[in-house]
């Protein structure tokens, strides 16, 4: 539940801090859909190929199911706390100037 709340907050933050009008809006919130899909890719790609996706906070909850012992719930949340420090920022802007 909390890995899906933080992935929530991301996916809303990167709709509303980089989307300029509705238009972009919609686009950015049908490519956040597919940094969901990234959920699947450990079961689907086999090494190294699938590592490329690690960047997605979803890939590591996919390798928290497969087994991975501690290293995928600490990569979540350090790849989490990269995207929120990206995003964070700009969401700051566009409140700042609303």
């Amino acid at each position: 539940t909390l890995a899906a709340s933080i992935l929530a907050l991301i996916l809303s933050l990167l709709v509303y801090a980089l989307a300029g009008n509705r238009i972009e809006g919609m686009a950015l919130a049908k490519l956040s859909s597919l940094i969901l899909i990234a959920i699947v890719l450990p079961f689907v790609i086999r090494e190294p190929w699938r590592y490329l996706a690690g960047i997605l906070p979803s890939f590591w909850l996919g390798e928290a199911r497969m087994g991975g012992g501690l290293l995928p719930p600490l990569a979540f949340i350090g790849v989490s706390g990269l995207w929120l420090a990206f995003l964070v920022p700009h969401f700051s802007r566009r409140i700042d100037r609303a």
